[in-house]
């Protein structure tokens, strides 16, 4: 059986990748594109030798803040998560023990 010929045709969009390039989706593109958001040692570097602008400070600091208010929410849910899947555990744990005749 021959084979069929190679074609030229472009690479397919397939797992993440498109025209060849591996896409690392959000923080891909920030530490390529905006090192300053998703680069701390970058940050740090930067803040040192005062090449960061007023402007910049301000959107990293509005970044940061909400964040952090991101990051204490689902913490929250995490832990309202844990106390209502213990609450079901109990619940049929007690279930249990009631068919057993305890």
């Amino acid at each position: 059986m021959a084979r069929p010929a190679a074609t030229s045709r472009p690479p397919v969009a397939v797992g993440g990748q498109r025209d060849g390039r591996d896409d690392r989706g959000v923080r891909g593109y920030l530490l390529l594109r905006r090192p300053l958001l998703a680069n701390p040692f970058h940050l740090m570097h930067e803040l040192q030798h005062h090449a960061v602008s007023e402007a910049t400070l301000v959107v990293l600091a509005a970044i940061g803040s909400l964040m952090v208010l991101a990051t204490g929410l689902l913490l929250l849910v995490i832990v309202a998560l844990a106390f209502a899947a213990m609450a079901n555990e109990r619940r049929l744990i007690a279930m249990v023990d009631r068919l057993r005749g305890r």
